[in-house]
């Protein structure tokens, strides 16, 4: 019996050294170690810091698990002590990639993985910009996958710069960024166009170019702008800086006193700025003064500058404008000269031979002084804010005042026959309505001549007073406020036209 224990003892025993060489046997067999755990390759397939392969360290003959098209090892199984070298292709997507390759010995496995940056990519929405002369702001817009930073070339950064706190980034999609970046351009201050250059910078290493090209400065300067000139006339010389190509327009109602002879050919623009002298012949004047504009225009279009010719007369005639925008609508027709910016102006012989005069839309609230104009035979105001129109004793057979808060219209002797001051989209008529809307209330006319008398569509007019129209035959108040009061002379015989409800017609 105790041989039989000691036999049992003795397997037991030797079975377990079994299981103990046996577990370190497998031990020894599966150990793996790799040079690095890590491998990163940029967007083109280059290795970051050269490093593209692992070395492997085991116990064993090895095999390797793990397959991407992108990334490719050199050998798939070997011994210890081997090498084993990555091929990575170029990464043309906007995310980065990763894969894990796994080294397996035995039961034992250590892992590399292979990592590859997102491709560089940076798209300008727009990467040319033309500024004008002035100068302005401009937004660059920039979609990239890594972080973009710009640069403003020496030779353009005098001119060219980045506002403060204007790189933002608007949104993202996948992988890709959207950044604003306002640049501000100055304004140009020499004769010759310019091209300025920024630059934009990727993280991953690519550059882009914006290009800025801006218009040159352009001058078409007279040596003075006001040119006084004796009554006996003469020779005025004008002399010009520009770098522009240019013609002088004399016009029409000038040139009985103002020669100028031009170039046979048309002018060759100058390459940088350069003085030209325009010689003018001045005929003698005689009692009255006279004014003209003369036109300096650039053949491009780009650039107009005005001369203002004065001669003064024997026999100047002072007279009263004090409506500020009616004096300046005068002034700048050449039709009085203004030297005091007052009131006080005087009378140029286009002026006072004028017969038709076109002031609407100037913002006038008076019309005082308008009776110099003695040869005056049509009067167009309309959309002004006048309250009252006299051209008693004038010659004006013609006058159309609507699109004004009209309350008086006085008439006289002048031979106005119609005054419409009716509401139409027909036939454009503002009615007696101001630009701001205002409407009048109440409206009294007068004349001599006076005919026919029509304020149809004025909704707020409830007084109409023609009695000082002795010779009016038609009055039409359609669409005026119900229960007006219109008062006409006795002589009118008939009913005004389009009564509205509960409307009182009283004769005087």
């Amino acid at each position: 019996m105790k041989k039989i224990i000691s036999i049992l003892c003795l397997s037991l025993l030797f079975f377990a050294c079994s299981d103990d060489n046996e577990k370190a046997i497998e031990e020894i067999g599966n150990k793996i170690s790799v040079s690095s755990e890590a491998l990163a390759f940029q967007n083109t397939g280059e290795a970051v810091g050269g490093n593209n392969s692992v070395k492997i360290e085991s116990d064993g003959d090895w095999r390797l698990s793990g397959k991407k098209t992108w990334c490719r090892p050199s050998v798939t199984e070997g011994k210890n002590g081997e090498t084993v070298t990555f091929e990575v292709d170029p990464n043309p997507e906007t995310d980065a990639r990763s894969t894990t390759f796994s080294f397996i010995c035995g039961n034992q496995v250590a892992k590399v993985v292979v990592t590859q940056s997102q491709d560089d990519l940076i798209d300008i929405y727009k990467d040319n910009f033309e500024v004008s002369r002035h100068g302005e702001e401009i937004t660059v817009r920039v979609n990239a996958s890594n972080e973009v930073n710009y640069e403003i070339p020496d030779n353009s950064k005098e001119w060219i710069s980045l506002i403060p706190e204007s790189d933002e980034q608007e949104q993202n999609t996948r992988s890709l960024a959207t950044s604003l970046f306002r640049f501000k351009v100055n304004a140009n201050d020499i004769y010759k166009n310019r091209t300025g250059n920024i630059i934009l910078h990727s993280a991953g290493g690519i550059s882009k170019n914006v290009t800025i090209q801006q218009d040159r400065r352009i001058d078409l300067n007279p040596e003075k702008l006001i040119y006084e000139i004796p009554a006996n006339g003469g020779s005025v010389n004008v002399q010009i800086s520009t770098n522009l190509a240019y013609k002088v327009v004399v016009p029409e109602y000038a040139k009985s006193w103002v020669t100028y002879k031009a170039p046979s050919e048309e002018m060759q623009e100058p390459e940088d700025l350069t003085t030209f002298n325009e010689q003018f012949a001045i005929s003698i004047q005689g009692e009255m003064t006279r004014a003209c504009k003369i036109e300096l225009q650039s053949l491009d279009g780009s650039l107009n500058t005005t001369l203002t010719f004065k001669q003064k007369g024997s026999n100047p005639q002072m007279i009263e404008i004090p409506d500020e925008n009616f004096r300046e609508y005068l002034t700048n027709n050449s039709y009085i000269l203004n030297e005091t910016e007052s009131a006080t102006c005087e009378m140029t012989d286009l002026g006072a031979s004028l017969t038709s005069l076109d002031v609407s839309k100037q913002g006038i609230h008076s019309l005082e002084g308008i009776k110099v104009f003695k040869n005056l035979k049509s009067l167009t105001c309309k959309s002004n804010y006048l309250k009252t129109i006299d051209i008693d004793g004038m010659n004006i057979s013609t006058l159309i005042a609507d699109g004004n808060a009209l309350e008086t219209m006085i008439c006289g002797s002048a031979p106005v026959s119609n005054v419409n001051l009716s509401v139409s989209s027909y036939s454009n008529l503002k009615g007696l309505i101001d630009p701001d809307g205002n409407a009048s209330t109440t409206f009294t006319v007068s004349g001599s001549n006076v005919q026919m008398v029509q304020v149809v569509g004025n909704s707020n007019l409830g007084h109409l007073n023609t009695v000082q129209c002795s010779s009016c035959f038609y009055i039409a108040v359609s669409g005026c406020k119900q229960g007006m009061k219109i008062h006409v002379n006795r002589s009118f015989s008939g009913t005004p036209n389009g009564l509205p409800a509960g409307a009182e017609v009283i004769r005087e």
